[in-house]
């Protein structure tokens, strides 16, 4: 395994341990570990079947689990869920198309993903379910934009979320911005006008990562 891959850290909701991706021994693919929140040694979680990958893990708000993407050849990539330590393993939504960046609404009701678009990986959009598995909504798909990594509002009420869409002539660029809309998908405003990438905000939408 190699430390300097370990990424996409996620606290869990009592602030004691972390879920991160890291690097599967001996291979190119990713896994699923947690630590304790002052670090030290981890727990692997994830065995996955060699050529696949487990990664983007995201605690539920009750900390009862963890959701996170099964990945690999031959397998559309869906949303798992499995237990804090890693038990019982599980798809748990598999709509059409690949997902990333699953996440449970603040109070469970919905989870929310990206998910590539007909016209392929580049082209992605954020879309909702319901707790269930039903009432697939999409809550942003530009045409030919890469909108990704959304984030829950810590009160459920709002997303945010990284895209390239040039709306109204404010992305010329078409680099990655910050926006955030409410959870039904409306009221969709751009936060950030840079020429770097800016992407990938955390729950609270004041927080994001910049190549400035």
């Amino acid at each position: 395994m190699d430390p300097a891959d370990d990424a996409q850290a996620d606290w869990a909701p009592d602030g004691r341990a972390i879920a991160y991706r890291i690097r599967k021994p001996g291979a190119a693919t990713n896994e699923i570990a947690r630590m304790d929140a002052a670090g030290g040694p981890f727990r692997r979680l994830t065995v996955t079947p060699d050529g696949q990958a487990s990664s983007r893990p995201a605690w539920f708000p009750d900390g009862a689990g963890i959701l996170f993407r099964r990945s690999g050849p031959g397998l559309v990539a869906g949303v798992w869920a499995m237990g804090p330590l890693g038990e019982s393993p599980a798809v748990r939504y598999d709509p059409d198309r690949a997902q990333w960046y699953p996440g449970f609404s603040p109070d469970m009701r919905r989870v929310l993903f990206a998910t590539s678009s007909p016209a392929g990986d580049t082209d992605r959009g954020i879309y909702s379910l319901a707790a269930d598995g039903s009432d697939l909504r999409v809550l942003f798909d530009v045409p030919a934009a890469y909108d990704s990594g959304p984030a829950w509002s810590s009160d459920g009420t709002r997303i945010a979320f990284e895209s390239n869409a040039d709306v109204a002539g404010a992305n010329p660029e078409r680099d990655e911005e910050i926006w955030v809309m409410d959870a039904d998908g409306g009221r969709p405003l751009q936060l950030t006008r840079n020429a770097l990438h800016d992407g990938r905000p955390p729950g609270k939408v004041v927080a994001f990562l910049s190549e400035r």
